[in-house]
C-alpha cells in the first residue's frame, strides 16, 4: 500500500496525544490522596505538611512548588517518604 500512495501508516502509539494523560488538577488530587493516606486521613495534617518548610526543598514549603506548577518536585518528596527514606 505504501508504494501506491507514498504514505506509510504509523501506529497510533507514535502519534502525539491531543490531551494530556492527567491534568494539573488531577495530579494535585492524587498527591493529596497519597498525603492523606500517609498522614492518617487528616486534612489538617496534610495542610500543615504542605505549608511547612522542608529541608529537602531548601527550606521552602511543598505548597510553594505546587503554586509554581512544579508538582513533580513534591511528588518526588512524597515518593521518598512512601519508600521509607527519612526526611
Amino acid at each position: 500500500m505504501s508504494g501506491i500512495t507514498n504514505y506509510t501508516p504509523t501506529p497510533a502509539v507514535n502519534q502525539p496525544s491531543s490531551e494530556p494523560i492527567a491534568d494539573e488538577t488531577t495530579g494535585r488530587e492524587q498527591l493529596i490522596e497519597r498525603l492523606l493516606y500517609l498522614l492518617g486521613g487528616s486534612k489538617e495534617q496534610v495542610n500543615l505538611w504542605l505549608s511547612s518548610p522542608h529541608p529537602w526543598l531548601g527550606s521552602r514549603t511543598p505548597m510553594s512548588y505546587l503554586d509554581e506548577g512544579k508538582i513533580e518536585v513534591v511528588e518526588t518528596l512524597v515518593g521518598a517518604i512512601e519508600q521509607g527514606i527519612p526526611g
